[in-house]
């Protein structure tokens, strides 16, 4: 878990380092340390739901267990 949170970190930090990032230019990183640490799958920018638009959303054998 640790050399995950490493490699995620030294991702982004490499690409905070271009000067030219936004908010979107993480979202792939981050799906994937959850996806890799939790054994979910993560779904990014899925369709409205209920509660709103979700930045992401953590499934569970097709169930939607979190959203962010």
């Amino acid at each position: 878990m640790i050399d995950l949170i490493k490699a995620y970190i030294k991702h982004i930090d490499q690409l905070y380092q271009t000067g030219v990032t936004t908010e979107h230019s993480f979202r792939g990183d981050l799906q994937k340390l959850l996806e890799d640490a939790t054994g979910y799958k993560v779904i990014n920018e899925q369709e409205r739901v209920d509660c709103g638009a979700p930045d992401l959303a953590l499934y569970k054998n097709n169930v939607p267990y979190a959203y962010f």
